[in-house]
């Protein structure tokens, strides 16, 4: 287990779901610009909602750095390992999210969890996609297409929009969910190439 914790980089990965959760605590309604190539301005993106990239990038990093060939032989079950680490990041984001929205630090904190569980979600995905060296490729392509396209003025966002929504978007919420399941869902299949998953 330590040589796993190790190998897949936990301690970085928990380092960088601290400071993510800090800046988010600190500075998460601060809005950065971004070009909106629909309307022709720049609109303020709040940066609660591009932080949980940082910890999703480390945790893809982390895994795609494990030794696959090796955790395909093991005695132990490592898919286990994987799910147990994902949901343990998923849901202390979610609780320390909540907190943050419920004690009013950060009314996006709840936007911030959903974002790290879909994020993760989409990930997982593109690790099943693309192969586990370009799994943040989809996240990150992802968040700048809808920071790009952006919302309307004066509105909530799209439902496919969901990165940019609110806390209290149920809808973005179910959508996240539903990527992070898939993910799920990708990750545990036993695959015959190791190369292509995360």
């Amino acid at each position: 287990m330590i040589w796993w914790m190790r190998v897949n980089r936990v301690i970085s990965t928990a380092a960088g779901l601290a400071v993510m959760l800090a800046l988010v605590a600190v500075a998460g309604g601060s809005r950065i610009p971004a070009p909106n190539l629909l309307q022709g301005v720049l609109i303020g993106t709040p940066l609660a909602t591009v932080l949980p990239l940082l910890v999703v990038g480390v945790f893809a990093h982390g895994l795609a750095s494990g030794a696959h060939e090796q955790a395909a032989v093991a005695v132990r079950d490592v898919v286990r390992y994987r799910l147990i680490y994902s949901l343990a990041i998923c849901g202390i984001t979610a609780v320390a999210g909540l907190a943050l929205t419920l004690t009013g630090v950060q009314p996006l904190g709840v936007a911030a969890a959903r974002n790290v569980a879909g994020y993760m979600g989409l990930a997982l995905v593109g690790g099943a996609l693309v192969g586990r060296h370009a799994a943040i490729a989809l996240p990150t392509g992802y968040l700048f297409l809808v920071i790009m396209t952006g919302s309307p003025p004066g509105g909530e966002p799209p439902l496919y929009m969901w990165p940019l929504a609110s806390s209290g978007d149920v809808g973005a919420i179910v959508l996240a969910g539903f990527c992070f399941g898939a993910g799920v869902l990708l990750m545990v299949r036993r695959r015959k190439d190791p190369q292509r998953q995360l």
